[in-house]
């Protein structure tokens, strides 16, 4: 019984800690989608650009599917955002290695703007991006 009623003293504490936790999102300032239409057997994708590297993979670690979608967002606080264009170049995580396309595209670095990509290539060395939008 004691220690049913301590926890029910503790849990509303631990809780309204969780609540009282200010999280601040910050907005989008430009984003790439890339939409996986190839069959590869891959864990995400790197973006190699002039302020740095960025990934994104599914959060459980599972390869990414055919039809699924990935994307990357970029925030204004980005010093590099204030110019008109900068070039990215793109790699594909295979079997935790980073495989290089290969590819560099000028993006027009625009306010709400989502450069789209499709991936499309049945095998490693076929791999291409191409730009959608």
């Amino acid at each position: 019984m004691r220690k049913m009623i301590l926890a029910l003293l503790i849990l509303p504490l631990l809780a309204s800690g969780c609540i009282n936790q200010s999280f601040i999102e910050e907005e989008t300032f430009m984003s790439v989608t890339i939409v996986n239409e190839s069959t590869i057997p891959m864990y995400g994708f790197e973006i190699e650009y002039e302020d740095g590297l960025a990934g994104v993979s599914n959060a459980d670690e599972s390869p990414m599917k055919k039809g699924e979608e990935m994307t990357f967002e970029f925030t204004e606080d980005n010093e590099w955002v204030s110019s008109d264009e900068h070039d990215f170049s793109f790699f594909l995580v295979v079997d935790e290695e980073s495989y290089d396309l290969q590819q560099v595209f000028s993006l027009e670095i625009v306010e709400n703007r989502d450069h789209r990509f499709r991936l499309v290539g049945e095998t490693l060395e076929e791999a291409r991006l191409q730009l959608t939008d």
